[in-house]
């Protein structure tokens, strides 16, 4: 288009001028659309940035929702880890029970007692593992929480842009 309108002589300088900075704002725009707000690619957006086509305050923004992102993943997995924990002591927990069932129509004597403060045990463990369960829950949806709002304002800085 633009090598049209030079060749023809149609458009005068300044509509040449006009025409070759939209373009270029235009490419800017397609860029800055291609970065993933929601979850941001800090490697692309900083070469964005050097190229000086990303104000410093949106990168900012952008490493501020990828530390919240890496914080979230990090949250939900302890989550998982304790949940899994939580169901190997249970599971441990049924196969005591099942022994000291056992044990107990006979006369088991150390090894009743054995069975019986491992289950005590076991049930201190899964007290705190699920006090752990539920903070750890907590902290996942105040991070989500915390991420949509982000992704928000951040969504709305690049639109202003």
């Amino acid at each position: 288009v633009l090598k049209e309108l030079t060749e023809s002589g149609i458009a005068s300088e300044a509509v040449l001028t006009r025409v070759k900075w939209l373009m270029s704002k235009n490419a800017v725009v397609s860029r800055l659309q291609g970065l993933d707000v929601r979850s941001p690619n800090l490697k692309e957006a900083k070469q964005v940035l050097d190229a000086g086509e990303l104000p410093k305050e949106l990168y900012k923004k952008m490493e501020e929702v990828a530390g919240v992102i890496t914080t979230f993943k990090q949250a939900e997995a302890q989550v998982a880890e304790t949940a899994k924990i939580i169901a190997e002591v249970f599971s441990d927990q049924q196969r005591l029970r099942e022994n000291l069932t056992v044990l107990s129509n006979s006369s088991g004597g150390p090894v009743l007692n054995r069975y019986l403060k491992a289950l005590e045990a076991s049930e201190d463990l899964l007290g705190s593992q699920r006090q752990a369960l539920k903070k750890g829950q907590e902290d996942v949806s105040t991070l989500r929480t915390n991420l949509a709002r982000l992704g928000d304002a951040l969504d709305e800085a690049m639109k202003a842009h």
